[in-house]
């Protein structure tokens, strides 16, 4: 293991905050694992430091409850602990924790349960919309250095799959299916949004641009007031011409992504721009191309300057 304040060297797998965290250089000189020990300390000084934002604002959610088997703040505690620990089943995360802090472990079978709360899962919903409102009203404007954007609120999206439980059912030959999750991120504040877990049921992988359909417009404006625009930022998988359409002229909502490669646009005019602002270096064309599909109208397409990787290069 390293000295001072440099990363020890079973340390390059971890996650850059763990690696700049104060419990790691508090633990410098010990295994790896200690890390992954001591962060179910649920009364630590770190741990209460990383719910600190989260915490008070239960008491301003309609679904919080009082329980005296496990308060909602011990049962989001749990769950982010969880979530940050490396065992394979909920089992096993609670044997860790009832061999290091009895005190602090929950029943097994009020801890499942707690799991299979619908109360509980519409209050992660209630207090992330809460947490993610607060940050925009606390943190600095990410996109302040776009005044072209002043008029936007803009998220990126993305479809993410875990890996299945333990016990998760298996399909009818008998595999295990992962679980998908659509997550957005204001690029003003930085707030991370669950936006939905894919059907499981009618699809095995669901498409992203299906589980964006079944959003209500209000879910992806992510409650932005009547009058703002709202730019979504998603994958070649958010491609939906038809939508898109829909989306902007009933919900001032704006989808941006990357062409496919086989796409057909068939290019209806060229946009002048300023080529010498900084904002548009690389810009190589701001084109109104139609798709092939039947009714619907001209959409925008900017073609950049790429390097020899596919990545796109704005420098001067």
């Amino acid at each position: 293991m390293g000295s001072g304040l440099g990363a020890p060297s079973r340390a390059a797998s971890l996650p850059l905050f763990v690696q700049n965290s104060p419990l790691w250089l508090l633990t410098e000189g010990l295994e790896v694992e200690r890390f992954f020990m001591a962060i179910i300390d649920l009364d630590s000084p770190v741990f209460s430091h990383l719910l600190a934002p989260a915490l008070p604002l239960i008491e301003h959610c309609k679904f919080s409850r009082r329980c005296p088997e496990i308060s909602d703040a011990r049962w989001l505690a749990l769950g982010i602990a969880r979530s940050l620990e490396r065992h394979p089943s909920g089992r096993s995360f609670l044997q860790c924790l009832a061999s290091h802090a009895d005190s602090l472990c929950p029943e097994n079978s009020n801890f499942f349960e707690a799991l299979k709360s619908t109360r509980r899962l519409a209050l992660c919903r209630e207090l992330n919309a809460h947490l993610a409102d607060q940050l925009r009203r606390s943190l600095p404007d990410g996109l302040c250095a776009f005044p072209c954007l002043d008029s936007y609120d803009v998220h990126v999206g993305d479809g993410h799959w875990h890996s299945h439980a333990c016990h998760d059912a298996r399909d009818d030959k008998g595999a295990h299916l992962g679980v998908g999750h659509l997550y957005t991120r204001n690029l003003r504040s930085g707030a991370v949004s669950h936006l939905d877990v894919s059907d499981q049921i009618q699809r095995k992988k669901e498409h992203d641009m299906r589980g964006l359909k079944r959003q209500s417009a209000d879910t992806l404006r992510h409650g932005a007031a009547k009058g703002r625009k709202v730019l979504l930022v998603w994958d070649r998988a958010g491609i939906d011409f038809a939508q898109w359409f829909k989306w902007k002229h009933s919900s001032g909502l704006y989808l941006l992504s990357r062409c496919k490669e086989n796409m057909s646009l068939m290019v209806c005019g060229q946009l002048a721009f300023d080529r010498r602002d900084p904002l548009n270096a690389g810009v190589l064309a701001d084109e109104l191309v139609s798709p092939s599909s039947v009714g619907i109208t001209l959409t925008h397409k900017i073609r950049v300057a790429v390097d020899e990787n596919g990545q796109a290069t704005f420098s001067p």
